[in-house]
């Protein structure tokens, strides 16, 4: 179901989140809540309150920390059956890609974390709100960390053994993040992209 929200935003920081009643006036839970009466194993419904907000800066990261093995092991159990054994797309989208920009000459099927996701922490932030297909919001902060470490690590961004936390996540630069710079003719970030 998708809605509207009359609601104009004048630039300055904010947290959504989402919530939603019914006609008995039952509420969405908050995630804790969700958890505490149903637990994280849950694959039935989950529909607790989403948060969205974890800025480029690191700003809205909880605690804890990733580890490339440990990733692996968790993509190969809940990642794979969508992006393949390696993270090379199949039946969904790619997630590793060599590391450079892409350009015009790059197919938006070859777009990945590694040569287009320009910020680390936007990842972390996705994984968390929309992953595991069909189970978004399920992961522990802790397997999002892991997950983000191994796919940093698979798309040559990162070493084997750099930890990945609130602290080392925003300082990991993307190879992408100069497509955040205008082209100095067309002042245009992605000049030579047409979005559907």
């Amino acid at each position: 179901m998708r809605f509207k929200l009359p609601w104009y935003w004048k630039g300055e920081e904010v947290v959504l989140w989402s919530r939603a009643w019914d006609e008995k006036g039952n509420t969405q839970p908050t995630r804790e809540e969700f958890f505490k009466k149903w637990s994280r194993n849950n694959r039935y419904h989950y529909n607790a309150i989403q948060a969205w907000r974890v800025l480029p800066d690191g700003r809205g990261l909880p605690p804890g920390e990733g580890k490339v093995a440990e990733g692996e092991r968790i993509y190969a159990e809940k990642c794979a059956s969508c992006h393949g054994k390696s993270g090379e797309g199949y039946p969904f989208n790619r997630l590793v890609s060599e590391p450079f920009p892409i350009t015009p000459d790059t197919e938006p099927v070859e777009y990945a974390i590694g040569n287009y996701w320009q910020y680390p922490t936007t990842l972390f932030d996705y994984i968390r709100r929309a992953m595991p297909f069909g189970q978004a919001g399920t992961l522990t902060d802790e397997e999002v960390y892991h997950l983000v470490a191994f796919l940093l690590y698979m798309n040559g961004i990162i070493d084997a053994s750099t930890p990945v936390n609130q602290a080392t996540l925003p300082k990991i630069r993307m190879p992408a993040r100069e497509l955040l710079h205008l082209d100095p003719e067309t002042q245009r970030r992605f000049p030579w992209l047409t979005l559907p």
